[in-house]
């Protein structure tokens, strides 16, 4: 008996056949990662040097790169023997964690790269490096003096692959050493070099140059583009050495027998620096006309056309710790790019010298400085910001530009429409401004003086309170023809009057945004900003009774080009010490200059919370209704007395504030 099929071919070939069964891994996503990935996830861990850049000076990062080039060791109680007997870094920890990181890493060449002055250290990171460019970091101290000359004997046979090497040297003997050894060893691959030798500080004997400058490196060092010498007495490289030519980067401090040269001769050997971007000078320079005599150099004499020099490359000039006179001096010889970022750290007058201020005029000093700025470096600058503390005047300037040259007022002044015009043809033109990154200018200029032009704030008028410095503080300004400005921050200490106040910000028309930082509390109750409020308010009493609107002088438009900062929007200031007359004043000021049609957008005014000073329910209503935005109260918590004895603070406590934020940033940044 037939019977038939229970399926057919067809239902057979189309059967579903029961899916396998899928294991699922128990293991974290990190154990199923690439080798590769994981190695470049180990690379975050290591240590690494921060990146000058535009907004930083130049100084502040090579102490940032000292600081964190050392590899940061964590708490000794979990380190292993082998890394203590190796001071290994703290990203070794991953060695620790599984069999398979530690395969990873041991086996990744990029880790063991960082060289150090342990030697069992450095023949770890040699043997597993493999050709992998190194990083040498050599610290030597009396303590580690065998075994950090045993390191760099070791990584010398390796010197060929070393692309950054900093060496600190505790005693003279080894950099001497570091030296000899230097003169045989080609560096093809050397990028960055660092050397700085702490026993030098206070040496006094066996000065002398270095032999044979041109055979360092046996002459093999065709990428270095980083120098940075500091504190090498006992072994001066003279300017004239080939090591400098192809420097980008050169960073040169307290060279002793630079300073007897003459500077005609130390600048011409500058003229083979030909690819140098930036260069800092710390305590470097020739004192030929400082110690010249017991006359005073000025005027200063221009140098020959033939002797003058260009650096076609020149970005960044970071002078610190100079003599106004021979930071005068060098420039003169220079011919600077005309957009050129300057920060020059200058005494007015050197202690050694035989002339001092009472043979020279502090102003003549500081304005014979003044004229080897380039105006197009001045007229590039729009944010300004401007200190006073003690007898230090700081004066830092920046503009940000990006692929194109920025606008610069479309509706200027008439007489200032061809100075734009060239200026923004200029920026065009320059490549490095029309580069992706952003640029900025940079001028800051501290002008340390003496205790002849320095004024301590008293229980005299506002007015006069300023002294001998009111005339210094104006004449700087103004040198530098600040008519182009459109933001402007300033910290004062001590009073300034109202002729003073005219004579400064009076040029400034296209001033759109003033702000006052840390002007303290004047005694007497005087505010410190009592003499720029009658600057500002002119001739316009406390009874004058004009409202928003009101047409009365309206007929007389001409009278607009007599007001005091006729575009400011913004008026950013402490109200320390602002009795209510003063704010009716104020507000008097600000509705005759509504009525002329110059309107204020914004008033910001900082002070404690519960202050006295603050204007009352009517005064603030009445301020918001002038105000095209209308008035801040940011609250503060605490504005110091102008006392002579805290005055130094002013200055000193903001920094401080600035260095830890920007110490905790960069611990940021590191730990990321």
């Amino acid at each position: 008996m037939w019977r038939l099929p229970t399926s057919t071919p067809l239902q057979t070939q189309m059967r579903v056949k029961p899916a396998g069964h899928v294991a699922w891994s128990t293991d974290p996503p990190i154990y199923r990662l690439p080798v590769e990935l994981l190695g470049k996830i180990f690379l975050l861990l290591l240590p690494r040097n921060l990146a000058a850049t535009d907004k930083i000076s130049v100084m502040r990062i090579s102490v940032m790169r000292a600081n964190t080039r050392k590899p940061l060791l964590p708490p000794a109680p979990h380190r292993t023997l082998w890394q203590k007997a190796t001071e290994a870094p703290s990203w070794t920890d991953i060695l620790y964690v599984c069999q398979h990181w530690r395969a990873v890493a041991v086996n990744y060449p990029a880790l063991w790269t960082q060289l150090t002055q342990n030697p069992a250290w450095l023949i770890e990171c040699i043997r597993r490096s493999r050709q992998m460019p190194l990083e040498l970091y050599i610290e030597q101290t009396e303590a580690n003096l065998r075994g950090a000359l045993m390191a760099f004997q070791m990584v010398i046979p390796h010197f060929h692959r070393v692309r950054e090497a900093t060496i600190v040297a505790g005693q003279h003997d080894f950099l001497s050493f570091v030296f000899k050894c230097f003169k045989t060893t080609p560096a093809p691959r050397l990028e960055t070099l660092s050397l700085s030798c702490g026993g030098c500080t206070e040496a006094d004997e066996d000065f002398d140059w270095l032999e044979d400058p041109e055979f360092l490196f046996a002459h093999q060092m065709p990428n270095l583009r980083s120098l940075a010498l500091d504190h090498y007495c006992r072994l001066q490289i003279p300017p004239s050495a080939p090591l400098f030519c192809s420097v980008t980067y050169l960073e040169i401090s307290e060279p002793l027998l630079w300073k007897p040269e003459l500077m005609v001769d130390v600048v011409s050997c500058m003229a083979n620096w030909t690819a140098l971007e930036t260069l800092v000078l710390n305590n470097a320079l020739p004192w030929e006309l400082v110690t010249a005599g017991p006359t005073p150099p000025y005027p200063m004499p221009t140098p020959e056309q033939a002797h003058k020099i260009t650096l076609p490359h020149l970005k960044r000039i970071h002078i610190d710790d100079e003599p106004a006179t021979s930071v005068d001096h060098f420039l003169r010889y220079l011919v600077l790019p005309p957009f050129v970022s300057l920060y020059l750290d200058c005494e007015l007058f050197f202690a050694s010298a035989e002339w001092g201020a009472h043979d020279v005029d502090p102003a003549v000093v500081a304005l014979s400085l003044l004229e080897n700025v380039p105006a197009t470096v001045v007229r590039a600058v729009e944010h300004l910001r401007v200190g006073v503390s003690e007898d230090v005047l700081e004066v830092a300037g920046q503009r940000f530009c990006t692929s194109s040259a920025d606008d610069l007022d479309e509706d200027s002044e008439d007489d200032q429409d061809e100075a734009d015009a060239q200026l923004k043809a200029m920026m065009s033109a320059c490549p490095s401004l029309n580069s992706s990154t952003p640029w900025t200018v940079q001028l800051n200029l501290w002008l340390n003086g003496n205790k002849d032009i320095h004024t301590p704030c008293s229980d005299t008028a506002a007015s006069d309170a300023a002294g001998p410095y009111a005339d210094f503080f104006s004449s700087i300004l103004n040198q530098l023809n600040l008519a182009h400005l459109r933001h402007l921050e300033f910290w004062i200490d001590r009073h300034f009057s109202k002729e003073t106040w005219l004579r400064v910000l009076g040029p400034m028309r296209r001033l759109e945004s003033l702000r006052f930082q840390f002007t303290g509390v004047g005694r007497s109750d005087v505010s410190l900003l009592h003499g720029f409020l009658d600057a500002f308010a002119g001739d316009v009493s406390p009874e004058n009774g004009l409202h928003p609107g009101d047409v009365v002088f309206s007929s007389i438009s001409h009278l607009i080009q007599s007001f005091l900062l006729p575009r400011l929007v913004i008026l950013d200031i402490h109200v320390a010490n602002f009795t209510p007359a003063k704010w009716r004043h104020l507000l008097a000021v600000l509705r005759y200059r509504c009525s002329m049609g110059i309107h204020l957008d914004m008033l910001i005014a900082w002070g404690e919370e519960s202050s006295r000073y603050r204007p009352d329910e009517r005064t603030s209503k009445e301020l918001n209704e002038v105000l095209d935005i209308g008035m801040t109260w940011e609250v503060v918590d605490e504005i110091r007395a102008c006392d002579p004895s805290e005055r130094v603070s002013l200055f000193a406590e903001q920094a401080r504030r600035e260095e830890e934020e920007d110490a905790a940033r960069y611990s940021d940044v590191l730990a990321h």
